[in-house]
């Protein structure tokens, strides 16, 4: 019997603890969250009061750094790209080509930002390059300092090239987004235009990937077309090394521009037979170059 009194004695002391530091948590919310209004939450220790965050003005400036965030972004892939992927005759010419009308478009959205009372941004995208473009560039050119390392592309030319058509197809999809946003008519017609440049672009890069005739038309787009059917289309050639298909690439996707993102296939095949594969969103709030966005060019 005393050795079950003792056990009583010691279970209903330590349950005794048990509702007591229940109860003393409970007293301790109540008091917290005492009172009728409910406007404010209680507070532990001494931390600073919280402070809502201003919510950032989003104007024509706002919209013109952006796309001047990206034209810099880019600028900077394509200059790794002919240095380290190999590329090589005409198509390496054709990547040329294409940094200098982003240098010329980043120029022109600079003078558009100055007019619209804002400073020009003349750095990469910071949220587009933590989420995308390095990861790409990783796996088309290699990475030894990654944990786990990345391997290089088992066709850096090839995947350099379909890279350079998600930027430019982007860049269309990023230019028309802002065409309607931006105020003055004038401005819109110069952002339409940088948009139809980014277009042709986007479709000659196409065809350096997947070949004369068969990159031209989407078989999709074909077959929305009465006066094609019937027609036989070849597809390009599969030049990868290993069994792992690559998706071809077209000059003409759909009849109009797209606003959807813009997909990315890359990189060596992993043990399953996939390779990497992403897609490019179109600029949100989030990746926004706000006016108190600063950098270093």
């Amino acid at each position: 019997m005393s050795g079950s009194s003792d056990a009583n004695s010691r279970l209903s002391r330590r349950r005794l603890f048990e509702l007591g530091g229940t109860g003393a948590v409970l007293a301790a919310v109540l008091a917290a969250c005492g009172g009728d209004d409910g406007a404010a939450p209680g507070r532990v220790g001494f931390a600073p009061t919280a402070s809502d965050l201003p919510d950032p003005e989003v104007d024509d400036a706002v919209y013109l750094r952006t796309l001047s965030s990206l034209e810099q972004s880019i600028l900077a892939i394509y200059a790794r790209l002919q240095s380290d992927a190999g590329l090589d005759g005409p198509a390496a010419e054709a990547l040329a080509r294409f940094a200098d009308g982003h240098e010329s478009a980043a120029a022109t959205l600079g003078q558009l930002t100055g007019d619209a009372g804002g400073e020009a941004y003349e750095c990469p995208n910071p949220w587009y390059e933590e989420r995308y473009f390095g990861s790409t560039l990783d796996r088309i050119l290699g990475n030894d300092e990654a944990m786990p390392p990345v391997p290089p592309s088992d066709d850096s030319a090839r995947d350099a090239l379909a890279f350079a058509y998600a930027l430019e197809s982007l860049s269309v999809s990023s230019y028309l987004r802002f065409v309607e946003l931006v105020t003055p008519p004038a401005v819109r017609a110069q952002l339409a235009q940088l948009g139809a440049e980014a277009a042709r672009r986007a479709a000659t890069t196409a065809l350096y990937h997947s070949g004369v005739p068969e990159g031209y038309v989407s078989p999709e787009l074909l077959a929305l077309n009465p006066a094609t059917e019937g027609l036989q289309v070849e597809a390009p050639a599969d030049t990868t090394t290993d069994e792992a298909a690559i998706t071809p690439l077209y000059a003409l996707t759909d009849r109009f521009a797209q606003l959807g993102a813009a997909s990315l296939e890359v990189g060596a095949a992993d043990d399953a037979g996939l390779r990497y594969t992403t897609a490019f969103e179109t600029p949100a709030e989030n990746a926004y170059i706000y006016r108190s966005l600063t950098c270093s060019a």
